[in-house]
């Protein structure tokens, strides 16, 4: 991996299912929040709903894919609220390392496997590919620390050249 590339990681956080009740109305009003070391971008509110989509494209940039702190992105989903405290909803982790590695190994149209693992936060295994130049890696992934939850991500890398 070339020690000091730099780009823009683009999120497309796509949608969630099966997310946990948190309001009295036997719903929530769910939006994400992706970090990246201290990059913190979020998804718009969407009222009363349990199985959301956004699909909505947030955009980090990277000045040195070395660093550690660009090294794995959280995503948290919380339910607003409007008096009192934000209720949290579930987050997920995810290693960037295998798709900023792949950005200088892979022909156009191949693809690699990121197997799911107690290791990671996979609900399935992923696929990183090589789209005409541009790398990509469409990830599901199961929130911890609630009873339920799915989070549905498209990443893309842009090395800057």
């Amino acid at each position: 991996m070339g020690e000091h590339c730099s780009g823009d990681l683009k999120v497309r956080v796509v949608k969630a299912c099966k997310l946990v009740i948190q309001d009295n109305t036997m719903t929530s009003d769910p939006y994400v929040i992706i970090k990246l070391g201290k990059q913190k971008h979020h998804t718009r509110v969407l009222k009363k709903n349990l199985n959301p989509h956004w699909d909505e494209e947030l955009k980090f940039h990277i000045k040195d894919i070395s660093q550690s702190d660009c090294r794995s992105l959280i995503a948290e989903v919380w339910d607003h609220d409007t008096l009192s405290r934000d209720d949290f909803m579930g987050s997920a982790e995810i290693d960037l390392k295998p798709l900023l590695q792949e950005a200088h190994l892979m022909a156009k149209g191949s693809k690699k496997v990121v197997a799911k693992s107690s290791y990671n936060c996979l609900e399935k295994d992923s696929y990183i590919l090589n789209q005409d130049g541009r790398i990509v890696q469409e990830v599901c992934l199961k929130l911890g620390q609630v009873e339920s939850g799915l989070l549905d991500l498209i990443l893309e890398w842009h090395p800057r050249h």
